[in-house]
Formats: C-alpha cells, structure tokens, sequence
C-alpha cells in the first residue's frame, strides 16, 4: 500500500512575476498575524516550513501540509477576501481551494522532473557549483544535495524516503541572476529522473517557504526524426 500525504492547495488571483511572491507572501502572512501574530510567525519560520507560497501556473497560490494544515483551514475562512496589499494598489482574491491526495509510490520506468532554484551567491552551494570544473564533479555534487532535499521533505511531510530509489541528473542550467530580500541570487533549472513519485509543486532547499526549489514532472522530450524535420 503506497504512503499518502493529504495537503491544501489556495490558489488566488490576479497573477504575479516572480519577483512579485515576496509581495503576496507578505500580505498573507500580515492578515494572519492579526490574527493570531506568535503563531503564524513560528509556523512560517520552521527550518523546512509546511505552508509554502509559490506561484502555480502564473498564480500566486500557497500550499500547506502536515501539522498546520487544519490550522490554516481555520484561519484561511477568517481571512477577508479579497486580501489588500500595503502599499500597492493590489488585491489578492481566493480563486479557488483544493484538499489534495498524494500516493508516494515506487514506480517501475523513472519518471522525468524539473527542479527550479534559486540560491544564494555568497551561500557555500553557489562557490563549490563554480570550483568544481568538471562536469562528473557538478553532477555528483548536485545529485547528492538533491537526494538530500527530497529525503528532508519526506521526513517533514511523515513519509518513508525511498532509499533504493534511483535518481538520474540530466542537465543543469544556470540562467540569471536576480536579488531577493537585498541578497543576490542565481538561478537553477535541473532536469533529473527519479524512480520514485514525487508530489508536484513542493518546494526544495533554500526558501522552501517562497516556491523556489520547487519540483514538477515534465514530459520527456521527443524529437522528430530528421526526414519529418524536412517533411514539414
């Protein structure tokens, strides 16, 4: 019998960028405090946090998990709707909330994932990324920081990290560099199969709690063989 985990999904509206999450998270969580201040700060500042904001699809969406989740049922029904901003003319409306399932499982072909990140520069995984030249380094180094994070979100989420599980790296991609909350960050796209479920739009690592490590199956890459290229 597969493991399950049971977790909220509150998506809201308008859409956001990126940078913008800082804002919305913000917001959320000054609501909260009003209403119950000690307790929303330490639940948020957990070591690997159980309510984490992202942005699903160009969504800002905050999903909850574990201990905090009937917790924030309750504070989610006390929340004015629509959620106003500080100082900015933006309100934040709930456009919709799911209780989802997720069946941790092994399975028999690995499936493919993307790991988006973003990572401090001055952090030691941004420098040791730089001095290790070789590419078997990088890899081996990534695949074995990934493993870590994903067995940390099993444990925090009560399930049983698959250790026989193979796991793939299959490339990385350095793409830009941007700051958050006055630090400079780089960010990473990895793409690595791992022959176990993973639960989509989980975040990883270092600020768990903003969307960024978060994971997301994709669809391998089919190319056209060369003489349907020409065909069309």
């Amino acid at each position: 019998m597969p493991q399950a985990l049971e977790y909220l999904q509150v998506k809201f509206s308008p859409e956001v960028n990126s940078h913008e999450l800082q804002f919305f998270r913000d917001a959320i969580v000054d609501e909260m405090g009003r209403l119950n201040e000690l307790e929303i700060r330490f639940r948020i500042s957990k070591r690997y946090p159980r309510i984490q904001f992202k942005r699903i699809g160009k969504n800002p969406a905050v999903q909850v998990f574990g201990p905090e989740l009937p917790y924030f049922e309750e504070l989610l029904e006390r929340l004015p709707n629509p959620i106003a901003l500080a100082n900015r003319e933006v309100h934040f409306s709930v456009l919709s909330v799911e209780r989802l399932r997720f069946d941790s499982e092994p399975i028999a072909k690995p499936r493919l994932y993307r790991l988006s990140t973003w990572v401090p520069i001055s952090n030691v995984f941004a420098p040791e990324l730089e001095y290790l030249a070789a590419e078997e380094d990088r890899n081996l180094f990534l695949r074995n920081q990934l493993r870590h994070d994903l067995q940390a979100l099993f444990e925090v989420a009560g399930l049983e990290f698959p250790q026989e599980a193979s796991l793939r790296l299959l490339s990385l991609q350095e793409e830009k560099t941007i700051q958050i909350m006055r630090r400079k960050h780089k960010n990473f796209n990895v793409e690595f199969e791992f022959a176990h479920s993973l639960p989509n739009w989980f975040s990883l690592g270092h600020f768990a709690d903003l969307g960024y490590g978060m994971v997301k199956a994709i669809r391998p890459r089919v190319r056209k063989p060369a003489d349907e290229d020409s065909a069309s």
